[in-house]
């Protein structure tokens, strides 16, 4: 449904493509192939080409965390110029999306009726950071030639985490997507947004009602016409992956705290039967997705009762937050998923009363769970936490638990890895401009550009 993207007034005009208009604007008559040729997929390429001219687009690292500097340049290859080519635009994007399954209770139009028990699907969406210029523009068109334009962007700190939620095998009733790109659009000139109600003003003095109305549709339409995104000649995008936290992208920069508690033991009647100390730690704080985490754990038992043994699982914690459109939801309540793993922890040894075990090591191998675990993040519509649970159990007394958090970081950035320069890369001629990625000249000869094709630093 483009009423999503577009003004409601195009989509009315798209309705009433049947009737004839008077000198309406082709632009929209077509309105149903442009609409597509926006909505093309192009994720996952970083070189895009059309009938010999070619874009592409290359950051200093595939990776980031809130408030890193990043340094690309896009590269452009004009062998034929077209007349309609007259800027290059560079856009940064994050965005957070979901959508998931979820019951509600709704009554028939009879009073006397039982409520029933419907399904249906919620969605969310939110733009993290948008940020997009104009890197540079020829009236009459981009000459040809090889170019270079080098681009720098300092992120926002505190971003969320990049995520792409996995599901439990069968489970497909959630999804929920966290993604940072950068991109580059070869665009013809943008249209002045042009008032509708003006250009409906301005036709007012014929008092023909009939006329005036056509007049009136007319003026819809191109205005409408001028609020149409530009259709990008060549596009071409770039996904960067964006570290949760600092841990995240370090982990052994912080040692985790030393999780403890101290129980008292109570048996019947609530008669005290000692004290037992129990402490819990992890060797970093963040961990890949096929990793193994290991566990420390210690025991001091002063009571006298036994500490029979104690399992390890894993606590994954999934809120969503969207509303039902068709339902015309205001406000909704986040659903939040609870899972853990494994179903059937392994019970390990115990402390004997009045005894002590020091420095217990423990392994959960997280690449054994491939469909469970998902990168840590922190968004206002996707968020997803762990956490480790130990729990202690007790002969004739409850069950004591400590919670270590944890942070599971985001694959590597494959895409960013794999990408090979075209081989006319070498051949560009660096062009600066001014703008809001403008990269000081001090900078295009620094380190920081080492890794970009076509820069060196000097020595």
């Amino acid at each position: 449904d483009p009423a999503g993207e577009f003004p409601a007034a195009l989509t009315a005009l798209n309705d009433m493509m049947d009737s004839p208009l008077p000198n309406y604007p082709p632009r929209i008559r077509t309105f149903s192939r442009v609409y597509a040729f926006e909505k093309r997929t192009i994720s996952g390429s970083l070189t895009r080409s059309s009938t010999g001219n070619e874009i592409a687009i290359r950051t200093d690292r595939g990776e980031y965390v809130g408030g890193d500097v990043v340094y690309g340049a896009v590269y452009l290859r004009i062998k034929e110029p077209k007349d309609e080519c007259k800027c290059l635009k560079l856009i940064i994007r994050g965005s957070e999306i979901c959508d998931f399954d979820y019951k509600y209770l709704d009554n028939k139009p009879q009073p006397d009726e039982e409520f029933l028990l419907k399904c249906s699907k919620r969605i969310g969406k939110k733009d993290i950071l948008k940020q997009e210029d104009i890197i540079i523009s020829y009236p009459h068109g981009f000459p040809e030639g090889h170019f270079k334009y080098p681009f720098m962007y300092k992120l926002p700190h505190n971003l969320q985490g990049s995520c792409s939620l996995e599901h439990m095998e069968g489970d497909k009733s959630h999804e929920g997507e966290v993604r940072y790109t950068v991109s580059a659009a070869l665009e013809g000139e943008q249209a002045p947004k042009v008032s509708t109600l003006n250009l409906i003003q301005s036709t007012a003095s014929d008092t023909s009602s009939q006329v005036l109305s056509q007049l009136a549709v007319e003026a819809l339409a191109c205005a409408a016409m001028s609020q149409l995104p530009s259709i990008p000649y060549l596009k071409v995008e770039q996904t960067i992956v964006v570290y949760h936290n600092l841990e995240c992208k370090n982990p052994f920069m912080i040692k985790p705290d030393i999780r403890t508690k101290q129980r008292v033991v109570r048996g019947f009647f609530c008669i005290s039967r000692g004290t037992v100390k129990m402490s819990a730690q992890l060797d970093r704080c963040a961990f890949d997705p096929n990793e193994k985490v290991k566990l420390r754990i210690s025991i001091q038992n002063e009571s006298s009762v036994d500490l029979t043994g104690f399992s390890v699982k894993l606590l994954r914690v999934i809120k969503l937050s969207g509303k039902d459109r068709n339902r015309s939801e205001k406000d909704a309540t986040p659903t939040m998923l609870y899972n853990s793993i494994p179903d059937d922890p392994h019970i390990h040894e115990g402390c004997p009363k009045l005894s002590d075990r020091e420095d217990i090591e423990e392994e959960l191998d997280l690449g054994a769970f491939p469909d469970f675990i998902s990168p840590s993040t922190s968004g206002n519509v996707v968020k997803c936490s762990y956490s480790l649970d130990v729990d202690f159990y007790f002969s004739w007394a409850p069950t004591v638990s400590i919670s270590q958090p944890l942070l599971i970081r985001p694959k590597p950035n494959n895409e960013w890895k794999d990408w090979k320069p075209p081989t006319w890369v070498r051949e560009c001629l660096e062009v600066t401009a001014m703008h809001q990625f403008t990269v000081p000249p001090e900078l295009i000869s620094s380190e920081n550009f080492s890794g970009i094709p076509g820069f060196q630093p000097q020595l």
